[in-house]
């Protein structure tokens, strides 16, 4: 009977409530206010995570947080001080945070030889400054004890465009695969902070960044990979799940495309 018992639990381990629990984590999604990363926040706090999110437009963070039960916290995550505001704010309410998602994101669309410097530093600020500094600043509240068997997750938001050279907006496929290899570096400098660090690299869902080229090019960028359709929520949640897991708690240092196979058809 002790044997049938021993197979029971570890049978009962492997059932999905168990393998992809979120419940009473703590998490911290930036640029929670639309898009993926409000995506992520609904996901999370419907699987029973306590959430907080953070953008700069105050407003539609407060309606974000209001419909998906997270907290809000406004800051410029771009600027050191805006990340200092939101170590000290979540610091305040937690002593721990065991999910962090760089997600907030910014482009630039110029041809290169008209590409201003100001753009150029705008992108790179949000997209590959701000994710490495965040980190850093909140390593006290995500990292674990070294003896111990629990880790913390960081989920870097990168982009398929990130591992394609279409040049259409260069500061940002640049900053994206900056934000590729800095998963890679993190993973194995954080390791004994026991923080598994990995990106999810979207290819096209609609967002306020990318609206407008899919109302007017939709068609012509599905029919360019393999699964001709624009990924859904429950796709990135099925991602954001696995990476900040038990089932995903032996993978770190990866980018998972989430792309209908664009980068494979490139």
């Amino acid at each position: 009977m002790a044997g049938v018992r021993n197979l029971h639990d570890a049978m009962t381990g492997y059932a999905p409530e168990n393998l992809f629990a979120v419940a009473g984590k703590v998490a911290l999604i930036t640029g929670g206010g639309s898009g993926i990363g409000l995506m992520i926040a609904q996901c999370l706090t419907a699987n029973g995570a306590r959430v907080y999110i953070c953008g700069r437009n105050a407003e539609k963070l407060e309606e974000a947080a209001g419909a998906t039960g997270a907290t809000a916290i406004a800051a410029d995550i771009s600027t050191l001080e805006g990340i200092e505001h939101v170590r000290r704010e979540l610091g305040g309410r937690e002593e721990r945070l065991d999910i962090l998602v760089n997600n907030a994101g910014t482009s630039w669309v110029s041809a290169i030889d008209e590409f201003p410097e100001h753009g150029w530093d705008k992108v790179l600020d949000l997209n590959a400054k701000a994710p490495f500094f965040l980190v850093k600043a909140l390593l006290p509240l995500l990292s674990r004890q070294p003896d111990g068997a629990e880790w913390s997750s960081v989920v870097m938001i990168s982009s398929a465009r990130g591992m394609t050279a279409k040049a259409s907006s260069v500061a940002y496929n640049v900053s994206k695969a900056a934000l590729n290899h800095m998963t890679r570096v993190l993973a194995v400098g954080l390791a004994d902070h026991r923080i598994s660090v990995n990106t999810i690299a979207p290819g096209w869902f609609e967002t306020n960044l990318n609206r407008t080229i899919l109302r007017d090019r939709k068609d012509d960028l599905l029919s360019a990979q393999p699964i001709k359709r624009l990924g859904s929520a429950e796709d990135l949640s099925g991602a954001i799940l696995f990476l900040c897991s038990r089932a995903g708690a032996y993978v770190t240092g990866h980018i998972l495309p989430l792309d209908g196979g664009l980068v494979a058809a490139a």
